[in-house]
């Protein structure tokens, strides 16, 4: 076994698998960084909404509300022309790219922002667990309700958006994500040769290499999720300076997000017991992925309080010289 195993530990080996593990590195910076930035194109024709194999347009009064989002961010003309609105599959804002590289970023605006009533919704689109929705129940008219947002909820949900691509997270996270890779390989093959782990049975060497990708992958998260809940507190932070309309559509746009989960905690069964908690926050086992709704919630009714209080304190305030 030794001698089948010693080439790796030889120079030929070592500067062989050093190869494999720099082209292994550079394949995850690829898969991670071009699909969001040269292949933006395609990444945004793979999740728009189609309509007779035909992308779905943008409503002329989404593009009234992007126009006036735009306008309230105070972004430069270059900005503007980096960011591309579009309708997204499924019932959440998304986004994709980076204001930072010159491939902009793409904005998913889902169809539920074109509905204005309940009778304007398509139930027939709808399926939950395979079957049409039964408009009986009284969750799933929770769940229904949970689609109509004013203008200053869908104003609020594309801002956030827009500004969650100001940053250079997309490349951020491909650089990290191949230094880790390239480093399993540095550790995995330093403790191979300081450790003499080829002299070793092989059930060792496979926990030892289990051990550290799984050490490796848990920096990554942790930095990747960090990272998120920051930028979200940061966007969340701006935001509420656009004045009290964006701080009430962000409440009003959280409180249908919290009811539209509650519904689907039922409506799904044991799934959404398991997707969503009882206050309608997205279940996360290990890791923190994003800020719970309530948190983000919570947020902008304080500074809805606090707003209402300055208000009515400017009010009381006033002198009068008669």
């Amino acid at each position: 076994m030794w001698n089948r195993l010693k080439w790796f530990v030889s120079p030929q080996g070592r500067n062989t698998m050093g190869a494999i593990a720099t082209v292994g590195a550079f394949s995850v910076f690829s898969v991670s960084y071009l699909p969001k930035s040269l292949f933006l194109d395609k990444y945004h024709d793979f999740v728009t909404v189609r309509k007779y194999n035909e992308p779905l347009s943008v409503t002329p009064h989404l593009q009234k509300l992007w126009t006036e989002v735009l306008h309230d961010l105070n972004l430069s003309e270059f900005y503007k022309l980096l960011l591309k609105p579009f309708m997204v599959c499924g019932f959440d804002v998304w986004h994709e790219g980076s204001l930072r590289t010159k491939y902009g970023s793409i904005i998913g605006l889902p169809v539920n922002f074109t509905y204005h009533d309940i009778e304007s919704i398509d139930k027939n689109q709808i399926i939950i667990n395979n079957e049409p929705l039964n408009l009986s129940r009284d969750d799933a008219k929770k769940f229904l309700e949970s689609f109509l947002l004013s203008d200053d909820g869908k104003k609020y949900a594309i801002a956030r958006e827009i500004l969650m691509t100001d940053n250079y997270n997309i490349v951020i996270q491909s650089v990290v994500s191949a230094l880790l890779t390239g480093g399993v390989y540095v550790l995995s093959a330093h403790l191979n040769e300081s450790l003499s782990m080829f002299d070793k049975p092989r059930t060792i060497r496979v926990v030892m290499y289990l051990v550290i990708a799984s050490f490796f992958w848990g920096v990554w998260a942790m930095q990747k999720d960090i990272l998120t809940r920051r930028y979200e507190s940061s966007v969340d932070e701006k935001i509420s300076q656009l004045g009290p309309k964006y701080v009430k559509g962000a409440v009003e746009f959280y409180d249908k997000m919290l009811q539209r989960n509650i519904a689907l905690r039922t409506l799904l069964g044991t799934q959404g017991e398991k997707a969503y908690t009882c206050k309608g926050n997205e279940q996360f086992i290990i890791r923190m992925k994003k800020l719970p709704i309530t948190h983000r919630k919570n947020f902008f009714e304080e500074k809805l309080k606090n707003l209402n209080s300055s208000a009515s304190f400017n009010n009381d305030s006033t002198l009068n010289f008669e």
